[in-house]
């Protein structure tokens, strides 16, 4: 079967920024459950062990690979993606999770996953497109993606998927291709094993195929009340995230895991791979600054070590980079309508008051 022509997203590093960390949290999990430590995973990020709680949690993409690259270290398990997504629990997604499960037909979760596939946070974009008979499900990373951490993030992805409709409807289903366009690896044959039918490497992307009539297949555990709370629920988480501006969030993130040191506007459009004008045209648009960015996050930054550290003034100073602590003083003033250290004391009494 000739291959089916997949457009690439157009994603980059920089326009991505942070994303939600629920499918991260669960690789975490998924992994205790092998006697793997979360601390080892969470080695070379700079995230502690205690973000693995947080409800609303995120995780830059660097983070991201860092820590799928410690789970494939630690496991020595080159199809840990395939094999992690056979054990998928719908549930441990929160309100995403349980839309799906209560969805009505496959049609309508599938529905849902499209529109609210942002929420779980994964390393790659779902789609799906009618071909005839036939319904292809695609799958593109969200950004350049290579060597081990791409075939990883496509095989969770394409695990997860197919066993999550295969929870879903409690049933098996039948897939006429798979396609994946990455060369083979040295486990291909279990890809066979797994979705028993014809499986492609190095086609020109990768996606599924799969008989339409699948997705009107009832969903087992089908609730309308619950479908359409969940659904509200996910509207609204989605509609937050969607006010938080990627690009800026970005540039934050460069900023704050370089603590001490902050970029010239050069430097950071280097770092994001543009030029400085490109930089500069992209925050005018945003109706904001580079200078003001800094300023806000030395504002941050400041007020966090001031509230909630005994470092000194001037080692604050320091680490929010001003090179004399006079002119520190005179910018949290100006910041805050306040000194550094009666903002101190606040902050102090509030903590005794509680």
């Amino acid at each position: 079967m000739a291959d089916c022509a997949i457009t690439h997203m157009s994603y980059t590093n920089a326009d991505i920024g942070p994303i939600r960390a629920l499918t991260a949290q669960w690789l975490i999990k998924q992994l205790a459950g092998m006697g793997i430590e979360a601390s080892r995973l969470l080695e070379g990020t700079k995230i502690e062990c205690g973000w693995l709680d947080e409800e609303d949690a995120f995780i830059t993409y660097p983070e991201y690979e860092r820590l799928i690259a410690n789970a494939l270290d630690a496991t020595q398990e080159r199809a840990l993606g395939l094999k992690l997504g056979r054990t998928v629990n719908l549930a441990l997604f929160g309100a995403f999770g349980y839309a799906l499960m209560s969805s009505r037909t496959l049609e309508d979760a599938a529905n849902v996953f499209l529109k609210y596939q942002d929420l779980p946070g994964q390393l790659t974009r779902i789609s799906m497109k009618h071909s005839g008979p036939e319904r292809l499900i695609r799958f593109d990373p969200l950004y350049p993606l290579t060597g081990r951490i791409l075939t990883y993030a496509m095989e969770e992805v394409l695990s997860t998927t197919y066993y999550g409709m295969v929870f879903l409807v409690n049933r098996d289903i039948t897939l006429s291709e798979v396609c994946l366009g990455y060369p083979a690896p040295g486990h291909a044959r279990l890809y066979e094993e797994m979705f028993r039918c014809p499986v492609r490497f190095g086609a020109k992307g990768s996606f599924m195929r799969m008989d339409a009539g699948i997705f009107c297949l009832p969903v087992r555990t089908a609730n309308q009340s619950v479908y359409e709370y969940c659904t509200r629920f996910c509207e609204d988480m989605l509609e937050g995230f969607r006010k938080s501006d990627q690009f800026i969030d970005r540039i934050r993130n460069v900023i704050l895991t370089s603590p001490g040191k902050f970029l010239k506007a050069g430097e950071m459009a280097r770092e994001l791979g543009m030029g400085t004008r490109t930089l500069t045209r992209r925050l005018q648009e945003r109706n904001t600054s580079y200078k003001k960015i800094i300023s806000e996050v030395r504002s941050d930054l400041a007020m966090k070590y001031l509230a909630g550290t005994n470092l000194t003034i001037d080692q604050i100073s320091d680490l929010v980079g001003f090179s004399e602590t006079t002119a520190f003083r005179r910018a949290f003033r100006k910041w805050t309508g306040r000194s550094a250290s009666q903002y101190r004391r606040e902050m102090l009494s509030r903590k005794d008051n509680r």
